[in-house]
């Protein structure tokens, strides 16, 4: 009877451990998820400006135009700020610094615009793109919105070269 007993305190003990072992675990991921999202509430960040050069080429067959476009950015944080790119930083490194923050929002948006303006000038095979007319500003606004940032100025041109033929005839 005694050994019974014995074994009866060793099998709760041990499902009790077994419980504790969960909890533990349990409560460290809650943990750790919180610090994840606590990271990014403590970072405040001040207006800062941007600037992008964007090149691309269209290309008509017989000859090529090279399209550039310059914009200038001042953006400012209107809210908490969010997007893919910041809930990745949270996730990969806990504890982030506001220059951190700044690097992947702007590479973040700096390949937004390099593929929105490399479609705009390839997109036409037969009419040459009019690269004043890309819509920057356009694109910025609805990228800055989608992370509780807000535009406080935009300046921007675009340009091309002229049409380059590809073979001359001498």
């Amino acid at each position: 009877m005694l050994e019974q007993d014995i074994e009866k305190a060793r099998e709760t003990v041990s499902r009790k451990k077994k419980e504790y072992d969960k909890a533990v675990e349990a409560l460290s991921r809650l943990l750790d998820e919180q610090k994840r999202q606590d990271a990014g509430k403590n970072i405040t960040l001040d207006a800062w400006t941007f600037k992008w050069n964007g090149e691309a080429v269209w290309d008509a067959g017989s000859g090529t135009v090279d399209c550039e476009y310059e914009a200038t950015v001042v953006f400012k944080p209107c809210r908490d700020i969010r997007g893919p790119e910041v809930k990745k930083l949270q996730i990969e490194q806990n504890d982030f610094t506001p220059e951190d923050l700044y690097l992947v929002l702007e590479k973040s948006l700096r390949d937004m615009l390099d593929s929105e303006f490399e479609d705009y000038c390839s997109d036409d095979d037969y009419y040459q793109p009019v690269v004043e007319d890309f819509e920057a500003e356009e694109y910025i606004k609805d990228w800055a919105e989608k992370r509780g940032l807000e535009i406080v100025s935009f300046d921007g041109d675009g340009d091309d070269r002229g049409f380059e033929p590809k073979g001359r005839r001498w």
